[in-house]
């Protein structure tokens, strides 16, 4: 066969075109990359996956099922940080969505379209607290860690409503709120809260905790009425309710208050 001449220029760029294909082939394995500027871009619902030496996911970003998701993970295949979701669009976690203002973390999930959970730090200060997503008002429970009292309650904007425990740095304790009444929790109460009233004496009233308690009950009782020559006392009691007997008066309420022991 007789050998093709080519010009030096062709076989110049063929040399080069074989030293760019070697530098992409060490590229597609990179040991390191440097952006200088501009950005990368994924397109078409790419993702972006780091895997460690057994192929374990390590960390990925982009989409699980219908969602868009975060994951990093430790050696052990463990979740250590993580945008996931199991439930609807609804369901995510948003950490410090705005820059600007307090560090804060906000929990939603596809129950409501109107409350979220949120967790804030300013100031020193730790606050917890269901919210509605429009303005941020408590609706709901709060936990609250200031710098000189801390705050266990539940508030509705809505409604004013505000029950709460406050404890103090100098060891004052406040309750803001009023007691259930007749809410013995399965035995388990430490505090049974009750009222009755008995009409004229003598008469005895019973009264049942609308359960077993664990424990020794001790009742206390005190008589509302008109005065009269009258005395009244706890004359039975175990651990299903008490007895609480006047020997007069011609009306008798009773305010009750029980402790467990």
């Amino acid at each position: 066969m007789g050998q093709i001449s080519l010009p030096t220029n062709i076989l110049d760029r063929l040399k080069r075109v074989e030293n760019q294909i070697s530098r992409l082939w060490k590229a597609v394995g990179l040991s390191s990359a440097t952006i200088a500027a501009g950005g990368l871009t994924l397109l078409n619902n790419a993702f972006l996956k780091m895997l460690g030496p057994t192929d374990n996911e390590i960390l990925y970003i982009g989409p699980d099922g219908p969602n868009q998701v975060i994951r990093i993970r430790d050696g052990a295949g463990n979740i250590i940080f993580a945008s996931v979701s199991g439930g609807g669009a609804s369901q995510r976690v948003a950490i410090n969505p705005n820059p600007g203002g307090p560090a804060r973390i906000e929990f939603y999930d596809d129950a409501s379209s109107s409350d979220r959970v949120s967790m804030t730090m300013f100031g020193a200060n730790f606050v917890q607290q269901r919210e509605a997503q429009d303005g941020s008002g408590i609706t709901g429970g709060k936990v609250s860690f200031y710098s000189g009292n801390s705050v266990f309650g539940h508030q509705l904007n809505s409604t004013g409503a505000d029950a709460y425990i406050r404890f103090y740095d100098d060891e004052r304790v406040y309750i803001r709120g009023k007691w259930g009444t007749s809410d013995a929790n399965g035995g388990h109460s430490a505090l049974f809260v009750n009222s009755m009233s008995l009409g004229a004496g003598p008469i005895t009233g019973v009264i049942s905790y609308g359960a077993t308690m664990l424990g020794t009950m001790r009742p206390i009782a005190t008589r509302q009425g008109p005065l009269a020559d009258c005395y009244w006392a706890v004359t039975a009691s175990s651990a299903t309710g008490f007895e609480v007997t006047a020997s007069g008066g011609s009306s008798n309420t009773f305010h009750l208050w029980v402790f467990r022991t």
